[in-house]
């Protein structure tokens, strides 16, 4: 592999490390302020992910509402919070563009059949596991959802020792409430 394409691909991968992608939605008629307490609904018992990280979770997810003025109580909340948390593997393939030739030399290939025949770029593909964490708020009394907040991150990205597996999940649900309680619209 060529030194120029093996520093791309530690680049990528570099970018790809921290990459919590986070989105959000929530009912704009809900007045967000009058939340002052949460509860949290069972998992459900077909729930395949690690109970160890749902756990984490759940405490993570705590402590950043605490940290908003929210308080956990287990009689009459203003809202519930179910959550998922998924795994998937997944693929992703590049394409660097270029055409390798004889040493030292390389062409510029933008579609397969340029006019000089060349072949397309070095394409590479990379498997990984995609895991999704999932938030939703919910009215206990109407079960209507109030807020959800999602987060796909590699999970190949978490090599740490168990000891560390709480910080991992900090990171995620303090990445997932950024934008909770949502802004009022003026």
């Amino acid at each position: 592999m060529k030194p120029a394409r093996i520093a791309c691909l530690v680049c990528a991968a570099a970018l790809a490390a921290g990459c919590i992608d986070v989105k959000y939605d929530y009912d704009p008629e809900v007045d967000f302020t009058r939340l002052k307490s949460f509860d949290w609904l069972p998992v459900s018992a077909k729930a395949t992910y690690n109970r160890l990280d749902i756990g984490r979770f759940h405490k993570a997810v705590t402590a950043e509402l605490e940290m908003k003025g929210l308080k956990q109580v287990t009689k009459g909340p203003d809202f519930r919070i179910a959550v998922y948390i998924s795994k998937k593997e997944k693929m992703d393939v590049e394409s660097f563009g270029y055409y390798y030739g004889p040493p030292g030399r390389y062409w510029r290939c933008d579609y397969p059949g340029d006019w000089w025949g060349a072949y397309p770029g070095d394409i590479d593909t990379y498997y990984y596991e995609e895991g999704t964490f999932i938030l939703d708020f919910v009215d206990p009394k109407t079960k209507k959802l109030l807020w959800r907040g999602t987060a796909k991150t590699d999970l190949d990205e978490r090599t740490e020792p168990p000891e560390k597996e709480q910080e991992f999940m900090d990171k995620i649900a303090r990445k997932v409430l950024e934008h909770f309680p949502p802004t009022p619209k003026k």
